[in-house]
């Protein structure tokens, strides 16, 4: 009996398992959605709860790592705020913060300033990343520049033709 329950209950359980879950009705986008946000406002407060500690050394990525979850919360406001904090702060320029500040100025159509913070990333980042490139791309797409985006597609087929960015180009999803 106890090699029965040893060998085949787990087994079992998991067979019992996976039929609940056939029945569950699948979450919407809606609730996949509002649980993610929930998890970003989350790991939000756990940032802004460390910068409360006296020893807390890098308050910079602190802000920098809210802004991003803000920002991926569609909270772009919130997501400015903490972001311009940490380019502040920041000792060393700031470039993710700058990064993260270009995509949000890019998600709010202020195109020519998110060039500008991608420019400043540009001149450290060594190579760039397909992300920042894709970026790059699209806000030169966006302004109308036949010749820097043409320069941009060039470097992600060169650099990164395996690339989620890349392949997301070739179907031509800009958005």
């Amino acid at each position: 009996l106890l090699v029965f329950v040893c060998a085949v209950a787990p087994l079992l359980l998991s067979f019992l398992f996976f039929l609940l879950m056939m029945r569950r009705p699948p979450r919407s986008t809606l609730d996949r959605s509002s649980a993610a946000s929930d998890v970003y406002k989350r790991q939000i407060a756990y940032f802004l709860n460390a910068l409360k500690s006296p020893l807390y050394e890098t308050p910079e990525r602190a802000y920098t790592n809210a802004g991003t979850c803000a920002l991926k919360a569609g909270d772009l406001d919130g997501a400015q705020g903490y972001l311009l904090q940490g380019i502040q702060l920041s000792r060393d320029g700031g470039m993710t913060a700058r990064f993260q500040m270009a995509k949000l100025l890019y998600k709010r159509g202020t195109l020519e300033e998110a060039r500008l913070y991608l420019a400043d990333v540009f001149k450290v980042m060594e190579p760039p990343t397909a992300e920042a490139i894709w970026l790059g791309l699209r806000i030169e797409r966006k302004l109308g520049n036949r010749v820097a985006e043409g320069g941009f597609a060039s470097q992600l087929r060169g650099r990164y033709p395996a690339s989620p960015e890349y392949q997301e180009f070739l179907k031509g999803n800009f958005e």
